[in-house]
């Protein structure tokens, strides 16, 4: 898949074969509703929804919500200043929500059931990524603690581990309450606690506890959602990622759910055809690329279709 919206037509196949045979749309909440709860701005997701009905390709809608929740969002739930993790990419400083609040949940939900009600029913949008609990990527277990100002100001504004479960569980039953038909996607990392800076991915005990949590909310989502619950991780490289992400990786794997698998970017995935023969090997059944796969070869990324395909009789 390409993970930054509709590929070019050249893509989709290769000698004859289908290459690339899905996309993202990235929805940003701000995009969408930037003045007000009045406004529904779609035009460029109905856009890449065309593109996709076009050439008979299914999507992954990918809603982006944290720092890319609209300015009236921020004012109204709640918001405080962030700070970016060295080298993690995204903007250095920042505004989040208080994700975790009863007001800011409650917008969103009202948020999410419109999407909904738009795009359950479209046959191509195969599954959602609901960003409730983010802060500046799309990935609800990655909380940038590593920086003393952000567990500082998220204590003083309430947040707590426990907090922050129930917030995961609320993603989950949100997309229970509003899509019907379309599965739900959702990325799991390592956990990290407010308490501390997260495992020592050093040791084998840690590696274990930096599952615990992913493993409860992941096994909620299936008892929620059953097949539609679709497990997935956004960073997998070529090499290896330490005890913690072989643990999570494990996780996901043992729970015979549906996996999706999106690789580090193109400066971080060292050997690509190493991460996505890992990526297999986790059992994922897509694999979404990086900025910059145009330029791999076609020939050799062809050939992980059929292994991705081959992962389905493992559920």
């Amino acid at each position: 898949m390409d993970r930054k919206g509709p590929p070019s037509t050249d893509l989709l196949s290769h000698d004859g074969k289908p290459l690339v045979k899905g996309f993202v749309i990235q929805v940003l909440w701000k995009d969408v509703q930037p003045n007000g709860p009045g406004d529904f701005v779609t035009t460029k997701i109905d856009q890449q929804v065309a593109f996709a009905k076009e050439h008979n390709l299914p999507v992954r809608m990918r809603v982006y919500a944290g720092y890319n929740s609209p300015g009236w969002v921020l004012k109204q739930g709640g918001s405080l200043p962030w700070q970016g993790s060295e080298g993690n990419g995204g903007p250095k400083s920042y505004t989040v929500p208080v994700f975790w609040g009863a007001a800011f949940q409650q917008l969103f939900a009202t948020f999410d059931a419109k999407l909904a009600a738009r795009y359950d029913p479209v046959p191509e949008v195969r599954e959602v990524v609901v960003g409730l609990c983010t802060t500046n990527f799309a990935e609800p277990f990655i909380r940038q603690f590593n920086v003393t100002s952000n567990t500082t100001q998220a204590k003083g504004k309430g947040y707590t581990d426990a907090s922050n479960e129930q917030c995961l569980r609320k993603t989950i039953d949100i997309v229970k309450a509003d899509w019907k038909t379309t599965n739900m996607a959702m990325a799991f990392n390592p956990y990290q606690s407010i308490s501390s800076t997260g495992a020592n991915d050093k040791t084998a005990a840690s590696a274990s506890s930096s599952v615990v949590v992913p493993k409860e909310i992941a096994t909620y989502c299936i008892q929620q959602l059953g097949q539609r619950c679709v497990l997935g991780n956004n960073s997998m490289k070529g090499g290896a990622r330490g005890a913690s992400y072989n643990a999570l990786y494990a996780m996901m794997t043992s729970l015979k759910a549906p996996i999706y698998i999106q690789t580090a970017t193109n400066v971080k995935i060292n050997d690509w055809k190493q991460a996505l023969s890992s990526a297999v090997k986790v059992g994922a059944l897509s694999i979404e690329l990086p900025v910059g796969y145009t330029k791999w070869d076609l020939a050799t990324l062809q050939t992980y279709n059929a292994q991705l395909q081959a992962n389905q009789t493992r559920l």
